[in-house]
């Protein structure tokens, strides 16, 4: 097993536990977490994801610490299943909760599909550009000097 079978298990059963795994690329910052695991229940958790046995790097450590002053530890996962069998039950209740977040699973499904990471979870939806240069009064194109 390598670390991207190990990141696909995480997705999967992100899914299935009503959630949803994001890529995290922060250019020009190395050693950013892998993924954000979003759960029912207001759940946010920083995954750094490792081959079985795998290790943080050293960078990753730097930043694993710092995140983890403000507030936001990191996990490192090496088995996506243990990891998910360690978190907390959700404090999400009753059947409206089921209600919406089976609703909610089928409306984003399509959009959180439509980028190329290799796990098929890194969160972009067609329109955003769009929507973005709307908010902002632009056209979407890029200001400032020309080449």
């Amino acid at each position: 097993m390598i670390e991207k079978d190990v990141e696909r298990r995480l997705c999967a059963l992100a899914r299935r536990h009503g959630g949803v795994a994001l890529k995290w690329t922060s250019p020009g910052t190395m050693g950013v977490p892998d993924r954000l695991v979003f759960l029912p229940g207001g759940r946010l958790y920083l995954v750094e994801v490792k081959r079985p046995g795998g290790r943080a790097r050293e960078s990753q450590k730097a930043v694993h610490r710092r995140l983890g002053r403000l507030g936001w530890p990191v996990h490192v996962v090496d088995d996506a299943d243990a990891f998910f069998a360690s978190l907390p039950e959700p404090r999400i209740e009753g059947e409206k909760a089921d209600e919406e977040r089976g609703a909610a699973d089928a409306d984003d499904d399509a959009g959180m599909r439509q980028g190329g990471d290799p796990a098929g979870e890194d969160g972009a939806e067609a329109g955003d550009a769009e929507q973005d240069a709307a908010a902002h009064g632009g056209d979407g194109r890029r200001k400032g000097r020309r080449r």
